[in-house]
């Protein structure tokens, strides 16, 4: 008899989408339904500045984001030091 569902194993499934990652709530037999239940959460990698890290974090299900933005440098006394966003660095007015 031909079947319109795929077959798969659900720990296999739940290996497969920690490497991805993905939060996946170990499978748990449904017997009302007779079929595994599992939750499956996607989350996007956020948003940082340019001198941050997102590194996934399996125990927490989430990105861990580390950095700090660079401590302005030593200027003259005419002189300022301006962060500049786009090109992630200091910029030194009145050189």
């Amino acid at each position: 008899m031909e079947s319109n569902y795929l077959y798969y194993d659900p720990v296999k499934l739940f290996n497969l989408l920690l490497n991805f990652n993905h939060c996946v709530t170990k499978p748990a037999w449904n017997p009302t339904t007779c079929q595994y239940d599992v939750a499956i959460t996607t989350n996007l990698l956020p948003l940082r500045q340019c001198y941050q890290t997102a590194t996934w974090n399996p125990t927490t299900c989430q990105y861990d984001v580390t950095g700090e933005q660079p401590a302005a440098q030593h200027v003259l006394c005419y002189q300022a030091a301006t962060w500049n966003p786009t090109t992630c660095q200091y910029t030194i007015l009145n050189r």
